[in-house]
């Protein structure tokens, strides 16, 4: 089971790349420079010399507020990759739930993975449509929360988690234990 999550997962060449390009997209001259001690003093007495009404005030407000807007990069949408898809299933679909009850659920088409706690029920059926090729018809979602147990004089804590049961159309089967 192993490497069959292994070839969704990222290496580290490929996600420094991604941040390189990431790096690369937000435009650092966009930015307004931070003035100098000298330079805040020198725009709060050129005042002196001109009284400028309230009017123009505004204006020159509304001038920058325009210029600043107008410098802001856009940034370029991502094609949909395989690479985000790889990174998709990363984070939702931590792994499939192999027990019992589980294994009684899959007669009735139903499969249920472990998921990341922020993954929401839609990020959750692209994900197992992505990794699996089937369609999925409803996902549901349970969450476990962090409990405290004693033992012998002991405090600890199990871990919370979310669990998803996923419902694939009729006649369509995830194989959980291939390779």
């Amino acid at each position: 089971m192993s490497a069959f999550w292994n070839k969704f997962k990222l290496s580290k060449e490929e996600k420094e790349k991604d941040q390189e390009e990431e790096k690369e997209t937000s435009d650092v001259s966009a930015r307004p420079e931070k003035k100098t001690g000298e330079e805040k003093k020198d725009s709060r007495k050129g005042n002196d010399d001109k009284k400028i009404s309230k009017d123009e005030k505004k204006d020159e407000k509304k001038d920058k507020k325009k210029d600043k807007k107008s410098k802001k990069v856009k940034k370029k949408k991502k094609k949909s990759f395989p690479k985000e898809k790889a990174l998709l299933i990363e984070r939702t679909v931590i792994r499939p739930k192999v027990s019992e009850a589980a294994m009684r659920q899959q007669t009735l088409n139903k499969y249920v993975f472990f998921v990341d706690m922020g993954a929401t029920k839609n990020e959750v059926a692209k994900a197992v449509e992505a990794m699996y090729g089937v369609h999925v018809r409803k996902v549901n979602i349970q969450i476990y929360s962090q409990t405290t147990h004693r033992f012998k004089g002991f405090k600890g804590k199990k871990k919370g988690y979310k669990k998803a049961i996923v419902s694939l159309n009729a006649g369509e089967t995830v194989d959980i234990f291939s390779e």
